[in-house]
């Protein structure tokens, strides 16, 4: 903790305010009540808040020992921690809205947020990814089997968001596409559960809105793979 920067003892602070915000809205679903399954709940405020400033909690302690630039630093590390308050940010305001946050694109408003929202992921992933290569490319400062935990852990971290951005990548029938008005999850179906299709990728009209997250990913790697 002594060997922390004033930026990454502010990101810790960030990360446990995120973690507060999550278990607070925990008491607000002992409180309100309400379903905790489906696109519309207060389990994404809860478990966004807690997961992204556990998340930040880890990254950026273990981000001091990889040898970068401080203007590097504070791109990469500012970067995340800032996509992760967003994040946070953006889920649980549509919580509060009763509104599916994510693949919502019922009004201006909703597809806005949920633009921002694969942005910030994209960044999430791209700032990870400029971890793991800087801690591959130089030695980090420290000593023995310390740099291959280092190494091995932000590459299982990598591995987990290549999972979800997989996972969001699927859209609505899993299988990386959105079921058409005639076929499962057509317009009947929808009809007969509509709040759980809410948060899928089919629009209101059966047409098919598929993730801008691979493509965002895809045009920033390349950016920070040539800076970095």
């Amino acid at each position: 903790m002594n060997d922390l920067g004033r930026l990454e003892r502010a990101c810790l602070v960030v990360g446990a305010v995120l973690i507060v915000s999550g278990l607070l809205h925990l008491v607000v679903f002992a409180i309100d009540g309400g379903p905790w399954e489906g696109p519309v709940s207060w389990r994404k405020a809860v478990t966004f808040g807690v997961s992204f400033g556990l998340t930040v909690l880890t990254l950026v302690p273990v981000s001091r020992p990889v040898r970068m630039s401080d203007r590097a630093r504070g791109l990469v590390v500012g970067g995340f921690v800032a996509a992760c308050v967003v994040e946070v940010t953006l889920v649980t305001m549509q919580a509060w809205r009763r509104v599916p946050s994510h693949f919502n694109r019922e009004t201006p408003f909703d597809s806005a947020v949920s633009t921002v929202l694969a942005a910030g992921g994209a960044v999430i992933v791209v700032t990870s990814m400029a971890v793991t290569v800087l801690a591959f490319r130089r030695r980090p400062a420290l000593s023995g089997s310390r740099v291959l935990a280092l190494r091995g852990g932000l590459l299982v971290f990598l591995v987990a968001l290549g999972v979800g951005v997989a996972m969001i990548a699927g859209g609505g029938d899993g299988r990386g596409r959105s079921a058409g008005p005639g076929g499962p999850g057509g317009r009947g179906e929808r009809d007969r559960d509509r709040d759980r299709r809410r948060g899928g990728a089919v629009l209101p009209d059966g047409s098919d809105q598929r993730s801008p997250v691979p493509r965002a990913i895809a045009v920033s790697t390349s950016v920070v793979s040539s800076a970095v």
